[in-house]
């Protein structure tokens, strides 16, 4: 159904002479290539498979393999997937190009992609933040009466909190004494911290049984699917806001709502 029967009966010939899919998938977009005219005199299959020059232009130049290197880095997964795209643009069915084509970018959405020197951007998620909340709470910190120190700390604090807002989430999964521990503080200073945090807007906590649980709105902070945002915000608006006593006239977590 994806390909012809001509070209069914050469893959399988080919896989025979022991080549796989794979390459099999690759030789046939150099052949395109060729046959565009984007890569010299066109080649057969067989040429490309051998590494061997057209017979109409043998003192041409030797085969770029820059492509298939390439590809290598793709890892297995991007391979089969541009391998997918090959058949889908081939598919004369416009529903099975379809669903060949999405199949095609699930693989491209979860091959393994370059390799990391250290850390890999998208292993754990990211969350996202608003210009507007961090300059707000910086602005008030630097009106705040509190020394540098305790500012600093302050920001220090806040970025943690929003590394640990789990998925759709805007309660934090740390207490105030791992928070502390975390960032090498007494558990007076961590309390001063966060009243400082408090005071301008930052954050609110609110209790949950005989523990406080640390929050952080969502118009300041997130990390889940985008499209879920709004009813988390108006859900932080419901649940926090009507229970929370904000110490700056202009709290940044009262403006979720």
């Amino acid at each position: 159904m994806l390909v012809s029967r001509r070209e069914n009966a050469i893959n399988a010939r080919l896989r025979r002479q022991g080549y796989d899919d794979e390459t099999i998938a690759l030789a046939r977009l150099q052949k395109d290539a060729s046959a565009s005219g984007r890569s010299g005199a066109q080649r057969s299959l067989k040429e490309i498979l051998e590494q061997k020059q057209p017979r109409s232009c043998r003192d041409a130049a030797p085969v770029d393999l820059t492509i298939q290197r390439k590809l290598r880095r793709r890892g297995p997964r991007g391979r089969l997937a541009l391998g997918v795209r090959y058949e889908a643009e081939m598919e004369p069915n416009p529903a099975v190009r379809e669903r060949l084509q999405h199949v095609a970018h699930v693989l491209e959405e979860t091959s393994e992609g370059p390799r990391q020197l250290e850390f890999d951007f998208f292993v754990e998620g990211n969350w996202a933040t608003s210009h507007q909340y961090f300059k707000t709470v910086k602005a008030r910190l630097d009106a705040a009466d509190a020394t540098g120190f305790e500012k600093r700390t302050a920001l220090a604090a806040l970025h943690l909190i929003c590394c640990y807002l789990p998925w759709q989430s805007y309660v934090c999964t740390l207490f105030a004494f791992e928070l502390a521990k975390q960032l090498y503080l007494t558990s007076a200073d961590m309390s001063r911290t966060l009243k400082l945090l408090e005071k301008v807007g930052a954050i609110a906590r609110v209790k949950r049984g005989h523990m406080k649980v640390i929050t952080v709105t969502p118009a300041g902070a997130y990390y889940g699917d985008i499209k879920n945002h709004d009813e988390l915000v108006q859900r932080w608006s419901a649940e926090v806001v009507p229970i929370r006593k904000p110490s700056h006239p202009e709290s940044v977590a009262a403006t979720a709502g």
